[in-house]
C-alpha cells in the first residue's frame, strides 16, 4: 500500500509538472447576426442568423529551457475528415505549429507554420476583437499561413521581424512552388505611443494575377482612458496577363475605446477603402463604413465578455457597368447595415 501510495504521489507530480509546462485554452466568438443588404441595389433579402465566428483550440509549452512549441487549432474551417492541405501536408484546421527557440536576450527564431506578418495595428487584434475591418486588415487576415522561418530580435522595447515562408505553392498546385515569400515588420514602444510598421510579399502562382504585396503602418495612443488607433495600408497586386496594369486598394482605419471602465468598454471605428482594381488600374469602387459598439463584463476577471455593435459600410461604384458587374440590379452604390449581438468567452482547458 506504501508503495502505491508513493506511485500514485510520483504519478500527480509528473501530471503537475506536464501541466505546469504546458497549456490548451479555447477562444470561440457567436453572434446573432442580422444584416440588412440594401434589396432594392442588390436585389438580397436581408439575412438573420446565429452562428459562430470565431472558435479556436491553443496549445503550448516548453520543450527545453530555450524552446517552447505552439499549435491552433480553427475550429471554424476544414475537418479531420478533409484530409491533409497539399502544400505543407497539416490537417487543413491546423492553422499554425512550430516552434520557438530563444538564442539570446532578445533574439528568437520561430520555426513552423505561422501567420504572414505585416504593418499596421488592425492586424495586432484577434479576428475574435474585431467587428469591421479595413480591406487591408481583411486581405491580411486572409493570407494562408505558411511553412516558415521568423527571426525576431527586440531591443529597448523595439522589436523587428524578418520572415520567409512557402510561396505559391497552394495556387500552383501540381506545379510546386517556384516562389518564397518575405516579409519584415518594425513594433515601437515608446510608452504612451506604439507603432506598426511592415512590407510583406505573397507571391502569385498564376499567370493571370501578379504577386500581392502588403505596405502597412499604424500608430496607437494611449491616453489616460482611451486608446486611440490609425492605419493607414496599401495592397498591391501586380499585373499579370489579363492586367494592363498594377491593381491598388488604400485603406484607412481609426479606431477609438473608451478603457475608463473595468465593465464596459464602448468603441467606434471608422474604415475607407479606394478600389483601383479594374484590368487597367483604373478605380473600380470606394468603400466608407463605420462601427460603433460595446463590449461588457460582469466582473472584470469574467471569462465572458458580452458584445453589441452595429457597423455600416457603403460602397460607391465609379459606373454603373461595374455596378452590374459586382451584382448590383439598381443604382451604383449599395449600404450594408450589420447588428451583431453575442459573446465572446476564454478558458483554459489544462
Amino acid at each position: 500500500m506504501k508503495r502505491l501510495g508513493v506511485l500514485a504521489a510520483a504519478s500527480l507530480l509528473t501530471v503537475s509538472a506536464m501541466a505546469a509546462d504546458n497549456t490548451i485554452s479555447a477562444t470561440a466568438r457567436m453572434s446573432l447576426q442580422s444584416v440588412s443588404n440594401d434589396r432594392t441595389a442588390t436585389g438580397i433579402e436581408n439575412q438573420s442568423v446565429i452562428a459562430a465566428e470565431y472558435a479556436k483550440v491553443f496549445f503550448g509549452g516548453t520543450l527545453n529551457p530555450s524552446t517552447k512549441y505552439y499549435m491552433t487549432w480553427n475550429l471554424t474551417q476544414g475537418s479531420i475528415t478533409d484530409g491533409t492541405d497539399h502544400k505543407d501536408a497539416t490537417n487543413k484546421f491546423v492553422e499554425n505549429i512550430g516552434i520557438v527557440r530563444t538564442f539570446s536576450e532578445g533574439l528568437t527564431l520561430n520555426l513552423g507554420k505561422q501567420q504572414i506578418i505585416a504593418g499596421g495595428m488592425e492586424l495586432t487584434h484577434s479576428t475574435a476583437d474585431q467587428y469591421i475591418q479595413s480591406n487591408f486588415s481583411t486581405t491580411g487576415n486572409a493570407l494562408v499561413r505558411q511553412f516558415g522561418a521568423n527571426v525576431g530580435y527586440t531591443v529597448a522595447d523595439q522589436a523587428f521581424n524578418l520572415q520567409l515562408t512557402n510561396g505559391n505553392a497552394e495556387a500552383r498546385g501540381a506545379k510546386g512552388q517556384s516562389k518564397y515569400g518575405y516579409a519584415a515588420t518594425w513594433a515601437g514602444n515608446f510608452g504612451m505611443i506604439k507603432s506598426k510598421v511592415g512590407y510583406s510579399v505573397r507571391p502569385s502562382g498564376v499567370a493571370t494575377s501578379g504577386d500581392v504585396s502588403l505596405l502597412g503602418a499604424g500608430l496607437q495612443f494611449n491616453l489616460s482612458q482611451f486608446v486611440v488607433e490609425a492605419d493607414y495600408g496599401v495592397v498591391t497586386t501586380k499585373k499579370g496577363s489579363t492586367n494592363t496594369a498594377d491593381m491598388v486598394s488604400n485603406s484607412i482605419a481609426a479606431t477609438a475605446s473608451y478603457t475608463g471602465h473595468d465593465l464596459l468598454t464602448p468603441f467606434a471605428k471608422f474604415v475607407s477603402d479606394t478600389n483601383k482594381t479594374n484590368d487597367d488600374g483604373s478605380k473600380n469602387n470606394t468603400v466608407t463604413g463605420f462601427g460603433l459598439g460595446v463590449e461588457y463584463k460582469e466582473a472584470k476577471a469574467d471569462a465572458v465578455r458580452y458584445h453589441v455593435v452595429y457597423s455600416s459600410a457603403e460602397t460607391k461604384y465609379e459606373t454603373a457597368a461595374m455596378a452590374t458587374t459586382a451584382g448590383l440590379v439598381s443604382g451604383t452604390k449599395k449600404t450594408v447595415g450589420t447588428i451583431l449581438v453575442g459573446a465572446k468567452f476564454s478558458t483554459s482547458l489544462l
